[in-house]
């Protein structure tokens, strides 16, 4: 039976608690596989290192809800949708990194209802086809949803992998974010795209730019 939007935060919690036995071989599976397809000659990901890093980097100034990580110990899990390929490939690249002090998951459910107990969950840009998937399944939970592909957040996602200039920026909706119960540094503002309704920017608020890497971001 298919999840309700409406489903619950503490159940959320429990259903990445049963999963959890599963979580490390799932990882060295996405690692096998893509040591294996690149001995095979697979296509490489192009920008993967920037998309990856800055998405990464982009996470770090969100707040999510109080509850929904079982400790101070858990994992964050970063999610890349119905890609194991994929998946394996930005775990190449994060791997061993953390933020605010929790280490990186990356993991790769095949659908938008195994990823409601993710914390970030990724569309690649080939499966712009699931947005209107992830949007039903996903759109009321805690999660940060990505696409690395146009029309996302239009549709009703929470944010959008975009390219000006040359440079990796996100668009965001604003509305969107606030649904989803979390928190984003005004720090960042400078970096995002905001789509509908903007929040007031911060007086004398650093950008991401300005802030040391290795200082513990606020929040979590």
């Amino acid at each position: 039976m298919k999840e309700s939007r409406g489903h619950s935060r503490i159940q959320r919690i429990g259903d990445r608690a049963s999963g959890s036995r599963l979580r490390r071989p799932w990882v060295a599976g996405l690692l096998t596989l893509w040591i294996a397809g690149s001995a095979m000659g697979q296509p490489s990901f192009p920008n993967l290192e920037v998309k990856a890093n800055f998405m990464l980097n982009f996470a770090r100034f969100v707040t999510w809800p109080e509850g929904i990580f079982e400790s101070e110990a858990s994992e964050l899990d970063i999610c890349i949708l119905a890609d194991p390929i994929y998946a394996g490939a930005i775990s190449s690249v994060l791997s061993g990194r953390k933020i605010r002090r929790r280490e990186v998951q990356i993991l790769g459910p095949g659908t938008s209802e195994d990823a409601l107990w993710c914390h970030v969950v990724i569309i690649p840009e080939a499966l712009a086809l699931l947005h209107d998937e992830v949007i039903d399944t996903l759109g009321s939970s805690s999660i940060l949803t990505i696409s690395e592909s146009g029309g996302f957040a239009q549709a009703g996602g929470v944010a959008n992998l975009i390219s000006r200039e040359g440079k990796v920026r996100l668009e965001v909706r604003w509305e969107a974010l606030a649904r989803s119960a979390l928190e984003l540094d005004p720090r960042v503002f400078p970096l995002v795209e905001f789509l509908g309704e903007a929040p007031e920017p911060a007086e004398e608020a650093d950008s991401p730019t300005s802030v040391d890497p290795a200082e513990p971001s606020p929040g979590a």
